[in-house]
């Protein structure tokens, strides 16, 4: 029916007679504003009506949730592993994103998002974007679908082995500090290790005291393993080979 207008309490609702929806069975969405629904054509269902007294209630919640159940169990029958699909992100938080999948809510966790450090979801997708995703995991007994987004993007990882190799001298940007390591990046989607033994010739507590984050160092390659998605680096084995290096011009 057509939205005629807002009154106090709820909407009125032409579905050939005049039909009362409370604001609490307005759908969610809509609920916060209900101004701009008026002129707008709504499903609704008839919930209550008095003939006698030319009275109708109906819901416009009601109609708006059976039609997302109906389109939820034909979207159930097209999810599968694997599967690359078109969603829209509905909800973003800590740990990542739900993307509706056309009537199926599906988590895109943070750690799926891209091959580098996400620190902040938000940085990588905003709400009301659509974007495609490969389905990774199905649970419909317990309405879970996990999804990714990063493994629709090259690997960088892919070519780590023949980009850098042990003893390789590099530059860095320090990206994430934690006890008793540090993390720099070496290029987009490539992060090294530094564990703290390898931070200074002196001995030091934290990674803070010789280190902060975006600063660029300079460091040799220790250890790659391409299969762990591991770079191991040391600044002090830097240090030392650019010693070397001066003493050998002077």
């Amino acid at each position: 029916g057509t939205v005629q207008q807002k009154v106090k309490g709820g909407l009125i609702v032409d579905v050939g007679v005049p039909a009362f929806v409370p604001a609490s069975h307005v759908d969610l969405r809509h609920r916060g504003n209900l101004e701009h629904l008026v002129g707008k054509i709504i499903p609704v269902k008839i919930i209550e009506t008095e003939r006698k007294r030319e009275k109708v209630i109906a819901s416009h919640r009601r109609a708006t949730e059976e039609d997302r159940r109906a389109r939820a169990a034909e979207i159930w029958k097209e999810i599968e592993k694997d599967k690359i699909m078109e969603g829209v992100v509905r909800r973003i938080t800590d740990f990542g994103a739900f993307i509706d999948l056309g009537g199926v809510d599906g988590l895109l966790h943070v750690s799926e998002m891209a091959w580098t450090r996400v620190e902040n979801p938000g940085d990588v997708v905003r709400k009301g974007q659509k974007l495609q995703v490969l389905v990774l995991d199905v649970d419909e007994e317990r309405k879970r679908v996990a999804l990714g987004l990063k493994q629709l993007q090259s690997d960088p990882w892919k070519k780590a082995s023949k980009n850098y190799t042990s003893g390789q001298m590099v530059s860095a940007k320090i990206t994430h500090l934690a006890k008793s390591c540090a993390f720099a990046e070496l290029e987009e989607g490539i992060e090294g290790i530094i564990p703290i033994s390898e931070m200074s010739e002196e001995r030091i507590n934290t990674p803070e005291d010789v280190l902060s984050v975006g600063q660029v160092v300079e460091a040799r390659i220790r250890q790659v393993q391409p299969n762990q998605r591991r770079i191991t680096l040391s600044l002090r084995a830097a240090v030392r080979e650019k010693e070397q290096r001066e003493t050998r011009s002077a």
